[in-house]
């Protein structure tokens, strides 16, 4: 499904695996798999070490739980579907914004 969000025009994809078994499939040009469910933190970044850990001890310092996590990445670039117990709120995601190498950060409720 083809979409236009701030970013400009976006693409995303699903897969039914079952009555009960859905999944986001790719998200723009990246590919992976991702239950489209709760409070999920849309990350994209450098794809270089110590992403994960930055982010992981952000949310750690903030009392945000992490249930999961799903990345693709391209020639460089990464993205990341961080699915949180509770969402961040805007001052949180300014902040995360800022952490060394992510490029933009986002909130979606499914």
């Amino acid at each position: 499904m083809e979409f236009s969000g701030a970013a400009g025009p976006r693409v995303i994809e699903g897969a039914v695996f079952g009555p009960d078994v859905i999944r986001l499939v790719r998200f723009d040009d990246f590919h992976f798999e991702s239950v489209p469910a709760g409070h999920i933190l849309v990350l994209h970044n450098r794809d270089v070490p110590g992403v994960v850990g930055n982010v992981g001890t952000f949310l750690a310092k903030h009392k945000v739980n992490i249930g999961g996590l799903e990345l693709g990445r391209i020639g460089g670039e990464a993205v990341s579907f961080v699915h949180v117990d509770s969402p961040l709120d805007a001052a949180q995601l300014d902040q995360m914004r800022k952490l060394p190498d992510i490029t933009g950060a986002s909130m979606v409720r499914l």
